[in-house]
């Protein structure tokens, strides 16, 4: 059987500032625990195309395939300023497919698990994947080539009943443990694109806060070595981000890891996720000896605890020379002219390489704001999240955006969503 895999994600700068047009991981690791034995497996990336309809259009015609599994990243890109719906293409996309194709079509993806039904409903494939689906994907594929599909087999699968869209319970989970379909991919295209090929290292549950890690995925150091010398084998890559997330989550882990890339002498750039509440001074100075430039810090960056020696996060980073970015949310619930003052202090007592000021809450399905959301009247229930919607506190809400513009005019480094 032939299966085409598409990404739909097309946004391709990381908070409308930096180039960042990353390879597709997820889309990779369910090519991964394909069957290559007994399906053909095709990817397309849109990523990089001009006309994104004609080159889905032409990729099926050549390869005609029995199945087409869509990826969607994200909702939006959960700008204020610059607000992307990134729904509508996946669904212009199917369109598309459905006017020269019987194939069927199974979607998936961090965008799509967010509001599968939502989602289903709007994009309409034939079935939908819920959660980390790589060996779920391939199982469901055989099912539909043996035509022996029972629902009831697939955890989170969403699919239509007599008319009404259904959900089975649970959610997929994938172990992570193939390596991803890397030779399905043009690895020219990213060589010089984003923050460099993503490869998982460690990963938290579902729903897991930072600061009570509970763990689903852990590669050891030893397997995340050989799928670098992998990629350097394919294209000579020496440009990697590791997801995470957060690298100093699991400090054991990412010191041998960094130690083996000393050892190894891969000579690669890397960057990473770091949390702000979890500073270890023997960590950082490990990272840039391993060839770390550059890193994400998330978490609570206002009141970032200090280590024994008081020592912040950033501190640190300032102090090992790696570049970072943080992001700062302004306009959230409680919000007033006071804390929003606070929080521009705190912005210029440290030297990011970026700093990223988000006007107001992208409103996101679980969340307080969704609930204030639905209780005040601005949504009549979290299905109309699948479109952007945010919350700006309406106490400061006319006098925020210019305030923060001001401010952002006179630091080159800080940048608006």
């Amino acid at each position: 059987m032939k299966v085409l895999l598409i990404a739909t994600n097309m946004e391709s700068k990381l908070n409308n500032r930096m180039n960042a047009q990353p390879l597709p991981i997820g889309l990779a690791y369910i090519a991964g625990y394909i069957d290559k034995e007994r399906h053909d497996v095709e990817m397309l990336d849109l990523m990089f195309s001009t006309n994104y309809i004609e080159d889905v259009q032409r990729t099926v015609e050549q390869f005609e395939p029995d199945v087409i599994g869509i990826s969607l990243r994200n909702l939006s890109n959960h700008s204020y300023i610059d607000t992307k719906w990134a729904v509508p293409v996946s669904k212009e996309v199917i369109s598309a497919i459905r006017k020269i194709s019987a194939a069927t079509i199974i979607c998936g993806g961090p965008g799509f698990s967010l509001l599968p039904k939502s989602c289903f409903d709007f994009v309409q494939p034939d079935f939908g994947l819920t959660g980390d689906s790589g060996e779920l994907f391939n199982s469901l594929i055989c099912g539909i080539e043996d035509k022996s599909v029972d629902p009831e087999e697939y955890p989170g699968l969403v699919y239509s009943k007599h008319g009404e869209t259904t959900i089975m319970p649970g959610t997929a989970n994938s172990t992570f443990s193939a390596s991803p379909y890397f030779e399905g991919l043009d690895l020219d295209k990213y060589n010089q694109a984003g923050f460099g090929i993503g490869i998982v290292t460690q990963l938290l549950t579902n729903d897991s806060p930072l600061d009570q890690p509970t763990w689903r995925v852990k590669k050891p150091a030893s397997e995340i070595i050989e799928e670098i010398k992998k990629l350097n084998h394919l294209k000579n890559f020496k440009k990697v981000f590791f997801i995470t997330n957060a690298f100093n989550l699991e400090p054991d882990q990412s010191k041998q890891l960094c130690r083996n890339l000393i050892e190894e002498n891969l000579h690669i750039h890397w960057s990473t996720v770091l949390s702000a509440g979890a500073p270890d001074e023997e960590l950082l100075p490990l990272m840039k000896q391993a060839g770390c430039a550059f890193s994400i810090i998330v978490g609570d960056v206002l009141n970032a605890p200090r280590t024994s020696k008081g020592k912040n996060i950033f501190e640190l980073c300032e102090e090992n020379q790696l570049g970072y970015a943080v992001n700062q949310t302004f306009g959230s619930k409680g919000e007033t002219e006071n804390s929003v003052l606070k929080k521009i202090d705190w912005l210029k007592s440290i030297t990011p390489t970026m700093a990223y000021l988000r006007v107001g809450v992208s409103i996101m399905p679980g969340t307080v704001e969704a609930t204030h959301a639905i209780d005040t009247g601005l949504i009549s229930s979290e299905d109309q999240l699948l479109e952007p919607h945010f919350y700006i506190e309406p106490e400061i809400k006319d006098w925020l955006l210019e305030f923060l513009a001001d401010q952002v005019a006179k630091n080159p480094r800080w940048n608006l969503l």
